[in-house]
């Protein structure tokens, strides 16, 4: 998929609709791409929605979460943390985690391009 970031090089900036954006995801747990940054970040939107299927961990790549709207958990090996909309918080990298969301939530999710959403283990 390209993203806006790959295409603009060449256009001038072009805003972002993350509501319009919110619309594309079809299902849970099924990033899309919104932008590529430098080559090495992605900024994915996410709609969390009941627990996600596995545990895991990044051996080599911290992730952001910021949730849009909704409410959000990120359970950790260390204790879990509450997002509402507007909250954020860093799983640095080796943290065991598995996001949840009871009643849904859309996330922006920022990591390095290679991070796999399944984790590394």
């Amino acid at each position: 998929m390209e993203t806006l970031s790959r295409t603009r090089k060449t256009k001038p900036p072009q805003k972002i609709s993350l509501e319009n954006l919110e619309k594309k995801i079809k299902k849970p747990w099924s990033p899309i791409s919104i932008a590529e940054l430098n080559g090495i970040i992605s900024v994915r939107m996410v709609r969390f929605q009941g627990e996600f299927p596995k545990w895991h961990f990044h051996a080599n790549e911290d992730e952001f979460f910021l949730v849009l709207d909704g409410e959000a958990v990120i359970q950790t090996e260390h204790g879990n943390v509450t997002l509402a909309k507007g909250d954020g918080t860093i799983v640095h990298r080796g943290i065991k985690h598995c996001s949840k969301s009871e009643n849904g939530a859309i996330v922006l999710v920022i990591e390095r391009t290679e991070t796999k959403p399944a984790g590394d283990g």
